[in-house]
């Protein structure tokens, strides 16, 4: 799980289109910190941990699951809000 911590931060980030300093400067962290987390070469606090889910608002399968768990886990969050979609 640990593993895909940094691809899965490069993601989001990625995807919420923001730099490693933006990132960075939201968590009360350096840049290279960023950057040395999303090379697995370093890990968060627990705090900048909660710091960095809350920013981004995702769940513990987000930041370490692998492709496919964050596939399922996305799946069943869309079934569960299925009823709001229908007329």
């Amino acid at each position: 799980m640990i593993e895909n911590f940094g691809q899965n931060i490069k993601r989001l980030r990625q995807k919420h289109q923001i730099t490693q300093e933006d990132l960075a400067i939201a968590i009360e962290v350096q840049k290279q910190a960023i950057s040395n987390i999303e090379r697995g070469k370093s890990y968060p606090s627990f705090e900048n941990l909660d710091r960095i889910a809350r920013f981004f608002n995702v769940s513990a399968v987000d930041l370490f699951g692998t492709p496919a768990e964050i596939e399922i886990s996305s799946t069943t969050a869309i079934l569960d809000r299925i009823d709001e979609y229908t007329d």
